[in-house]
C-alpha cells in the first residue's frame, strides 16, 4: 500500500499549484510520506501521526484528530487540523537517491 501511494507515482501527475504562506514537512503530530494525485486536487495521501503506522486518507476523509484532508497535490497534501487554525500544506520529504 505504501508503495502505491509513494512519491514516484505522484510525480508523474501534474497538479494545479496552490499558494500557501508556508509549506512544512510536519504539522503538529502529522507528516506526509506519500501521495497519489489526479491533477484536480483529488487523490489520497499516506500520513503518519505520532510516528505511528502510515495510513491512507482520501480527500475529504476525516482525521482521527478531528481535522480532514482538503486537497492532494503531486508533492504535498493540505490538511485542516480541526483546531480552528488555517489549513496546512504538508510537503513530501526530499527524495534520496537509491543506494546501490
Amino acid at each position: 500500500m505504501a508503495r502505491a501511494l509513494g512519491a514516484d507515482a505522484a510525480r508523474q501527475v501534474q497538479a494545479t499549484p496552490a499558494t500557501a504562506e508556508s509549506s512544512v514537512e510536519r504539522a503538529g503530530n502529522w507528516r506526509v510520506v506519500g501521495v497519489v494525485a489526479d491533477g484536480r486536487g483529488q487523490g489520497a495521501a499516506l500520513l503518519v501521526r505520532d510516528e505511528g503506522t502510515p495510513r491512507p486518507y482520501r480527500v475529504g476523509a476525516p482525521l482521527p484528530s478531528g481535522g480532514r484532508v482538503l486537497r492532494v497535490e503531486r508533492d504535498a497534501v493540505w490538511l485542516e487540523l480541526g483546531d480552528g487554525g488555517p489549513a496546512m500544506r504538508l510537503t513530501l520529504p526530499p527524495r534520496t537517491a537509491p543506494s546501490r
